[in-house]
């Protein structure tokens, strides 16, 4: 009986050992799968993931872009390029036409960059053209304006094309083309070597 006994001891120890050993092989090979599966990039790999980016958003080849920018965003070390990648896939998204997805983006870069004053206001007016986009044009005008009133950054080809995006709204949208040449003058009062001033709609002022 006693012979038996031991057995049974020997037989349940055994059969721990082989338990804890299977668990720890088990542990091993999960923290190994873990650890692949979110395998992290340095930082010239994110510059490299980036630049890829700004070259497809150059060849107008939007979805590959936003593809490469939201590699800049994924695990790894930072590279100094995550604001500027977040707002890059906004701006494809709006110009691929989906703009409630470039719109929402638009709002993440603005809550996740707050300090990054320049990123911001490209923000804003981001979220600005697609209410316009959206027909939503009081409020896209509302957006300009608070932009243009703040001036939070020192771009001010950004001001100018703001003011113009107004101006547009009016003659185009509302068929209101007085505002729309009042807001035209003021642009080349204010911003008299803008680029947006040799656009076509200045020529209203002329007739």
């Amino acid at each position: 009986m006693k012979n038996l006994n031991k057995m049974l001891v020997f037989s349940v120890i055994r059969v721990m050992c082989l338990v804890i050993i299977i668990s720890t092989v088990a542990f091993s090979q999960e923290q190994q799968e873990i650890l692949l599966s979110i395998n992290s990039v340095n930082t010239s790999g994110k510059l490299n993931y980036f630049n890829n980016g700004e070259s497809l958003r150059s060849q107008n080849k939007f979805s590959s872009a936003i593809e490469e920018y939201k590699k800049v965003l994924g695990p790894g070390e930072l590279c100094g390029k995550e604001a500027n990648a977040h707002y890059n896939i906004a701006l494809c998204y709006s110009w691929l036409g989906k703009v409630d997805i470039a719109e929402r983006w638009y709002n993440d870069t603005i809550n996740l960059y707050s300090e990054n004053t320049e990123i911001v206001a490209y923000s804003k007016f981001g979220i600005a053209w697609v209410k316009t986009k959206k027909q939503e044009f009081e409020t896209a005008i509302d957006l300009y304006n608070r932009l243009i009133s703040k001036k939070s950054n020192s771009d001010e080809e950004l001001y100018s094309v703001a003011m113009f995006q107004i101006g547009k709204i009016y003659l185009i949208f509302l068929k209101e083309p007085e505002k729309a040449k009042q807001l035209f003058n003021e642009i080349l009062s204010k911003y008299p070597n803008a680029n947006i001033i040799e656009h076509p709609y200045f020529e209203i002022i002329k007739n």
